[in-house]
């Protein structure tokens, strides 16, 4: 017997992913296209496009795809210096009115 070399399937690239997304979401909503019209449709659906294909890399097909980058290590940070200010004194009463004696 030959030996058949095995096929890895295929991922489409992140542009494919998008426009396959994009005819998808197109499709099921056409009611909201009607209502918004061609343009604003197009402009969200582009944005939403977008958002929902983040996680595609942009890897041709056969290519596995990278680890995402470790997180940043946290920096401490010094406690702030305090200010040496004035003690501020309590706020002085203003003397109370004499209240007129009625007749």
């Amino acid at each position: 017997m030959a030996d058949k070399p095995t096929k890895q399937p295929v991922t489409p690239t992140k542009k494919e992913a998008r426009k396959q997304i994009s005819t998808l979401v197109a499709n099921a909503l056409p009611h909201l296209k009607a209502a918004l019209g061609d343009k604003k449709f197009e402009h969200r659906l582009k944005k939403a496009v977008k958002i929902l294909s983040e996680g595609f890399t942009a890897t041709g097909s056969g290519q596995t795809a990278a680890t995402p980058p470790p997180a940043p290590a946290k920096k401490e940070v010094a406690a702030p210096a305090k200010r040496a200010t004035a003690k501020k004194s309590p706020a002085k009463k203003s003397p109370a009115k004499k209240k007129a004696a009625k007749k």
